[in-house]
């Protein structure tokens, strides 16, 4: 018998302790510059978050000929429970969002790729 209350609180004392960080959002680690993971010398794509939930979107691309084409498109954002909303003026977008153990931002409904925070 006392071993049986002694292991249900070893139980219930790990169960209380676990934390499932995969379900805690906060719109603080969406701040910052982040970094599409194909991006090599030939192309870049960025998302950059500031604190007052204004942001842009950067590209860049090197064609064969050595020509530059870049652009910077500004949005508005916010983050509600794991749901990433960006408005570009008249388009709003939204996806479920999440960061990885790794540290890298995964935007499932916007792009198959991942993004590395780089500031």
């Amino acid at each position: 018998m006392k071993k049986g209350i002694i292991l249900l609180v070893l139980f219930f004392s790990i169960i209380s302790c676990s934390k499932d960080t995969s379900n805690e959002f906060s719109s603080d680690d969406l701040v910052g510059k982040w970094q599409r993971s194909d991006t090599n010398s030939s192309f870049e794509f960025q998302y950059n978050f500031s604190s007052d939930f204004t942001g842009y979107q950067t590209e860049k691309s090197i064609d064969t000929n050595l020509n530059e084409t870049s652009s910077a498109i500004s949005f508005t954002w916010s983050s509600d429970n794991g749901v990433l909303t960006l408005n570009f003026d008249a388009e709003e977008i939204t996806s479920h969002y999440s960061i990885n153990s790794s540290g890298q931002l995964i935007i499932n409904e916007f792009d198959a790729y991942y993004f590395n925070k780089i500031n």
